[in-house]
């Protein structure tokens, strides 16, 4: 099954919720920033970040984004920005 580019975007109120959501998406991100991750996952572990992430946040307080990105765009990049030029290498 190929995995699809997804990416997840979080703003959480409460520090200690905040590292464990960070922590989390890093296990999954091959890109990212401080509170954006891209993913590249199958349906089945999109299903398993999104409830993992999920049981992490608080819903009245925290917002949490999993988009799913189509592969055929390709990047706009601006600034110093540069492609990957080759799909991530991933151990599973």
């Amino acid at each position: 099954m190929h995995r699809i580019p997804h990416l997840v975007a979080w703003d959480i109120a409460c520090p200690r919720r905040l590292a464990r959501v960070g922590r989390a998406a890093k296990g999954w991100k091959t890109a990212g920033q401080l509170s954006v991750a891209e993913c590249l996952v199958t349906p089945a572990e999109r299903q398993a970040l999104a409830t993992e992430l999920a049981g992490l946040v608080a819903p009245a307080e925290d917002r949490l984004h999993l988009f799913r990105l189509d592969p055929r765009q390709p990047p706009l990049l601006f600034g110093v920005a540069r492609s990957q030029g080759t799909r991530p290498f991933l151990v599973t």
